[in-house]
């Protein structure tokens, strides 16, 4: 009786476990799986912390910006979130180590990365190693990839997190197209040096302003997912939103008039469109660059001057400049090129580390023959980090590969376009923009930039390859 009544019990747990697991699997498969109240929280909450430590994206006043001069700014809200996810929630911090062991050790390298780096400083510049501790503190923002992964542990999360993001993204936009309107408005703070962005001849380019747009990588990130959902999904919802999103973010980025982000969208965009599944979007593609060389031609043809179709516009003008010895700022970049790599030869191994960043840089480079700036990418790492920081480069961008691979074989089991392999797309699709801007654009030694990087990280992560479909 008793063996009777054991292995009834038995069979009772076996089956009610049974029936949830087939309950799961049941709302998997209907597809679109509905955010509950707490999904939405944690994804309201952490777009509420990357607006707090990308400090209100210049739309806050100085005083909450900047509360402490000198001792305190928004940024540093990051170093609490820090404290209290591995304080209070150290068991969840533990357990998304064990499950991203590759990641963490790669983030933890990073942190030993950054001692080395004010170490060198100290030994190169007779810096003090707290000044240079706290010169690249935000740098730290890698740890932030933690306290994300808690807050969108599934896709979900991520899902409703990416919808709120565009939404965000699209009224930054078109608030950034209202200041430059009509510059009076208070809608943007600026901060520092620079404080009248549309008054200032130095933002100005091909007599105009250059648009004002804060911490336009975040936007790129989901330009990106977009882009991936537009590119391959073969029923794409809401697809007027997602391609009018699409030109407006392409919009800014001509009136910020920034070369690198320009040459980068456009190296990737093309790619992936004449890589991706959809024949005709390549054929549009096609027809439209077609349809240029048509206008040049015809332009010499009616008049003997003609109208320059690919070298007469914001674009073209912008990708000119910067090639331009006289009027543009190649000459300014090649002689900090040679400045790095004469430091990188000085100290090879380990770098000769990160000097503080001073707006007096002729007498840093007089005294040093060194000073920083944030106009060159790869150089400028390998000569504060060294082989040993290009070599952490490298193991970043392998172990981004290599999960986007086992993403991709693992997704395509239930189908193409499902979430998982969208998303994924997208991540690499903004890694690659990474990748190609980091010419000139030290995107992994940045604080600010390491934030969307490590959020990016997070979405990659958390992908199960489940059956959720759509954008």
């Amino acid at each position: 009786m008793s063996d009777f009544s054991s292995y009834l019990s038995e069979y009772t747990v076996v089956n009610y476990q049974t029936q949830k697991l087939t309950e799961n699997l049941n709302l998997e498969s209907r597809g679109q799986q509905e955010p509950n109240c707490w999904d939405k929280f944690f994804s309201l909450l952490a777009l509420l912390a990357i607006f707090i430590v990308y400090e209100g994206f210049s739309i806050l006043p100085d005083s909450l910006v900047v509360p402490f001069p000198g001792q305190f700014r928004l940024a540093d809200t990051s170093f609490i979130i820090l404290f209290v996810s591995f304080s209070i929630f150290l068991p969840l911090i533990v357990r998304v180590v064990q499950r991203h062991r590759r990641i963490s050790l790669l983030l933890f390298a990073s942190a030993g990365m950054l001692f080395l780096a004010a170490l060198m400083a100290k030994i190169s510049f007779d810096q003090p190693f707290i000044i240079g501790i706290l010169y690249i503190r935000h740098s730290f923002n890698y740890f932030l990839f933690f306290p994300f992964m808690i807050l969108l542990s599934t896709e979900i999360r991520i899902k409703f997190f990416i919808k709120s993001g565009i939404i965000f993204v699209s009224m930054l936009a078109f608030g950034a197209l209202m200041q430059k309107i009509d510059p009076s408005l208070p809608i943007f703070n600026y901060i520092g040096g620079e404080e009248e962005k549309y008054s200032n001849p130095d933002m100005m380019r091909f007599g105009d302003f250059r648009l004002f747009f804060p911490n336009i990588e975040f936007a790129l990130l989901f330009f990106f997912i977009v882009l991936s959902d537009l590119v391959n999904n073969i029923k794409v919802r809401y697809f007027g939103f997602k391609a009018f999103f699409l030109c407006l973010i392409s919009y800014v980025v001509v009136l910020t008039g920034t070369r690198s982000h320009l040459v980068a969208i456009i190296i990737v965009s093309v790619v992936v469109i004449m890589m991706g599944p959809k024949r005709w979007l390549k054929l549009y593609s096609i027809i439209l660059f077609s349809f240029c060389i048509f206008l040049q031609i015809a332009s010499y043809a009616v008049s003997q001057q003609g109208f320059s179709v690919f070298t007469e516009n914001r674009v073209s003008k912008t990708l000119v400049y910067s090639v331009d010895k006289t009027d543009g700022s190649i000459q300014g970049r090649l002689e900090q090129c040679k400045m790095y790599w004469d430091n990188f030869l000085k100290s090879p191994i380990a770098g000769v580390g990160s000097l503080r960043y001073s707006q007096n840089k002729d007498y840093y480079y007089q005294k040093y023959n060194f000073f920083s700036n944030n106009d060159i990418g790869y150089l400028k790492i390998l000569a504060e980090y060294g082989i040993v920081g290009f070599l952490w480069v490298l193991y970043f961008f392998y172990c981004i590969v290599n999960k986007h691979i086992n993403t991709k074989f693992t997704s395509s089991r239930y189908y193409k376009e499902n979430f998982s392999n969208i998303l994924s797309k997208g991540v690499m699709y903004f890694i690659s923009y990474v990748a190609v801007s980091m010419v000139t654009i030290p995107h992994l030694i940045e604080g600010k930039r390491i934030i969307t990087i490590m959020l990016s990280i997070v979405f990659l992560e958390s992908i199960k390859s489940s059956k959720i479909k759509n954008l």
